[in-house]
């Protein structure tokens, strides 16, 4: 029998093929993390929550999630993608 919600190693790519996410500068290989306690990336969380283009990083259970919008329980980061969100079915990304 199949999970109906069994979470799939592609999650993540499909996240970053779908919504555009930005990188780190540094490495350009993981997600840039914008903290709500540094006074410029909340500047640009505000913008991010506007254009619908903010998600925010969960730690539910020990596991990871990328979830759409502003969340202050469970939290880790937020994550600022070029595409927004809005329209699209509401599903959290599985991150690890």
């Amino acid at each position: 029998m199949k999970k109906k919600f069994a979470h799939r190693k592609t999650d993540l790519e499909h996240f970053i093929k779908r919504f555009e996410p930005v990188f780190d500068a540094d490495t350009q290989e993981t997600l840039k993390q914008f903290c709500w306690t540094n006074k410029s990336d909340m500047a640009e969380i505000e913008k991010a929550k506007q254009s619908n283009t903010l998600w925010t990083m969960l730690d539910c259970e020990g596991k990871m999630y990328l979830s759409a919008g502003y969340h202050l329980v469970n939290r880790m980061f937020y994550v600022i993608c070029k595409k927004p969100h809005v329209g699209v079915l509401q599903r959290d990304y599985f991150y690890s």
